[in-house]
């Protein structure tokens, strides 16, 4: 599972845990919204059931999201994002996703790495509902590693960024 720890003042005040529980839950990535910033939302791996790794791609997965109304002792939403997982991708990596800062009831994050496309996921009810967007189609489409033979290709190296403006329009370097 994910261990998660907080503290309602920033800087001051006893830590607090909560866990939440799962097999191959990796490298969770929060932001929060909301007035007060209560409303939090995490994106995290998690490889599926006869997953294959590999020795040189051990982090591999799917990315999730979970929503938590009330501090993390529950999650309102805690599921696979549709249009990355199994049918679309091989899977993903470590680092390979990103959040923008939300704008009012705007969220919005993108993903990607060597293995898959480049993808802007956005959401504009607060993380109920995700549109993808397709930046970068990968040339070779369920790409595995090992099982590919080529002198060169491109793709995208991993490295990115999203932020939202005030008409909530997604910029991504």
């Amino acid at each position: 599972g994910l261990y998660i720890n907080w503290r309602n003042n920033k800087g001051s005040g006893n830590w607090q845990q909560s866990l939440m529980t799962g097999v191959g839950l990796k490298h969770p990535v929060v932001v929060t919204s909301g007035a007060d910033n209560d409303v939090v939302h995490l994106l995290y791996l998690k490889a599926e059931a006869g997953f294959n790794l590999t020795e040189a791609q051990p982090y591999r997965g799917f990315i999730w999201y979970a929503k938590s109304l009330d501090g993390m002792q529950t999650w309102e939403t805690n599921q696979e994002i549709s249009g990355l997982g199994p049918d679309e991708y091989l899977g993903f990596t470590i680092g390979a996703y990103t959040w923008a800062n939300p704008k009012n009831n705007v969220l919005a994050f993108v993903a990607g790495d060597y293995l898959t496309d480049l993808v802007l996921m956005k959401s504009t009810d607060g993380g109920d509902m995700w549109q993808k967007t397709v930046i970068w189609k990968h040339p070779y489409p369920m790409f595995e590693i090992f099982s590919f033979n080529s002198d060169t290709f491109y793709c995208n190296g991993g490295g990115m960024s999203v932020a939202l403006d005030n008409d909530d329009i997604a910029h991504i370097a």
